[in-house]
């Protein structure tokens, strides 16, 4: 993930946008030949069975393994997520943290991906050099208030075709900030704890954690919101929906974030994109008790100014 929702998730859609020339340099579908055919089969098959995806987990993820998975670099994503943990690990610790990575990922992405509409997206002229061998692709998505939210993949050509491998969101990276997220939890548990969290938690034999909390967020007085709860990758889009509703009845608000629990990257996507839809309405918004943990990864993403303006 981690951070924003909608838009993050609509980084499934991979898209490419070259020019004729690069096509013939990459194998596979040109570029917006794929395009075209990545994004409407995807949709197309989640408008026809939006209901019964919701109902058929496997099924939902077979659709993802068909039309994502092979669009996406899993090997070099993993690698970068991992950063300097890559190189000490073994070849073994490698294999399983790619798998163990992608899998989560596409399954997380599946289930965000039954509230995309194609109406929400707009591919933005490509800019770039379509002799390239790497290609940023720019496109905004709409908000559930009609704000649009940049959003650039990250492509790069490779023997089997294109592929992508991040998508940024306003200015923040995703694979920085999953490497920041896994980081820190391979310091302090280890690899194999986490390659194990990641393994346990595909296979669906992962027990709720005692330790976290479904997000709430509620007016506790006029101009003042109280959040409480998990604020992250699998609450994230719950977050976002429920606080932008709060927050377009005031004129100026604080939110209180003292009670939350825990927060990842998606999580400060979603304090990120609060700030925005506020500033849209040409309201104020500013926060107070942010988790240090979130503290961190903002600061790391060159957020925290942002994050602690009043």
């Amino acid at each position: 993930m981690r951070a924003s929702l909608l838009p993050f998730f609509t980084a499934c859609v991979f898209i490419v946008a070259t020019g004729a020339a690069h096509a013939q340099a990459i194998p596979g579908p040109g570029p917006q030949e794929l395009i075209e055919k990545v994004s409407q089969d995807m949709l197309r098959d989640i408008d026809a069975n939006r209901a019964a995806l919701r109902q058929d987990p496997a099924r939902l993820r077979a659709l993802v393994d068909k039309n994502l998975l092979p669009n996406f670099d899993a090997d070099y994503a993993a690698r970068l997520v991992l950063g300097k943990h890559w190189r000490t690990a073994t070849p073994e610790q490698q294999r399983r943290f790619v798998e163990a990575f992608i899998q989560s990922m596409m399954r997380q992405y599946g289930t965000a991906l039954l509230d995309f509409t194609g109406d929400r997206l707009r591919f933005l002229p490509f800019k770039g050099d379509p002799a390239a061998t790497t290609a940023t692709v720019r496109t905004e998505v709409k908000r559930d208030n009609g704000t649009p939210v940049p959003v650039n993949y990250t492509m790069r050509g490779t023997p089997q075709g294109w592929k992508a491998w991040d998508v940024t969101i306003e200015g923040v990276s995703y694979v920085k900030n999953f490497r920041t997220d896994f980081g820190s939890e391979i310091d302090a548990k280890g690899l194999d704890a986490v390659i194990q969290r990641l393994e346990t938690e595909n296979t669906g034999s992962a027990k709720p954690p005692a330790v976290k909390a479904a997000f709430a967020i509620e007016r506790a007085s006029p101009g003042r919101l109280v959040a409480s709860g998990e604020l992250g990758f699998e609450t994230a889009a719950q977050a976002l929906r429920q606080g932008d509703e709060l927050i377009r009845h005031e004129q100026a608000c604080v939110i209180d974030l003292a009670r939350v629990e825990s927060g990842d990257s998606a999580g400060v996507a979603v304090l990120v994109d609060w700030l925005a839809s506020a500033k849209a309405r040409g309201s104020s918004l500013s926060y107070q008790g942010i988790p240090a943990q979130m503290l961190a990864i903002a600061r790391i993403s060159s957020l925290e100014d942002l994050l602690l303006a009043r």
